[in-house]
Formats: structure tokens, sequence, C-alpha cells
């Protein structure tokens, strides 16, 4: 089993990222409508700026690393409420390194 790349923001990442809030919120909208389709720039959008606000590049080379060929479990932890629910409605619907973005459950080509 590979050990998940664990990465906690600071309290301040809403403060410092606003858009993040607003961007998540939009995200969450679209996903629940079905109707309407998330296109890859948006997930890129998003994602960059989740990766950018994280500051993870570092951990996550070293991670990838680690776990080679296999999956590479990615979580956000926060004790902090409000960070939790907008950070999750990112993190479950993309995942960002290294300039390659990656769906929930589709193989990693980094």
């Amino acid at each position: 089993m590979i050990d998940p790349l664990i990465l906690r923001p600071d309290e301040s990442i809403l403060t410092r990222y606003p858009e993040l809030v607003k961007l998540a919120a939009e995200l969450s909208d679209i996903y629940a409508d079905r109707k309407k389709l998330v296109t890859d720039n948006a997930l890129q959008l998003i994602g960059t700026l989740l990766w950018r606000a994280l500051d993870a590049d570092e951990p996550f080379q070293q991670a990838r690393k680690r776990a080679g060929q296999h999956l590479l479990p990615i979580v956000i932890e926060s004790g902090k409420p409000e960070i939790r629910p907008t950070l999750s409605d990112v993190a479950v619907n993309c995942v960002a390194g290294s300039g390659h973005f990656v769906r929930e459950r589709q193989p990693c080509s980094c």
C-alpha cells in the first residue's frame, strides 16, 4: 500500500485565495446539475489555483517518486471546518501536479 501525500493548508488559504471559494462553488453546482459538462479548462483553472495555494510541487514530486507506478492517494487535511468542504470539492474532482491533471480514479501519465 502506498502512503498518501497529506497536504495541510494553512488556515489563511481561503483568505489569501478567495477565488477558490467561488470556483469550488461553481464547480460543485455544475456537477450537481448533471445537465452541464465540466470542461477541462475549468478543471485546469481551479486545479492550478489549488496547487499554487497548497504550494505542493516539492512534496508531490517526492511522493510521486515513492509511489512509482502505483496510484498516489492525495489527502487535504484541515482542522478548520470552512476549509474542508471548499477544498474537497476541488480535490475530489481534479488533482493537479507538474502541469498534468488527472480526474478521479484515472491513472496519472505524469
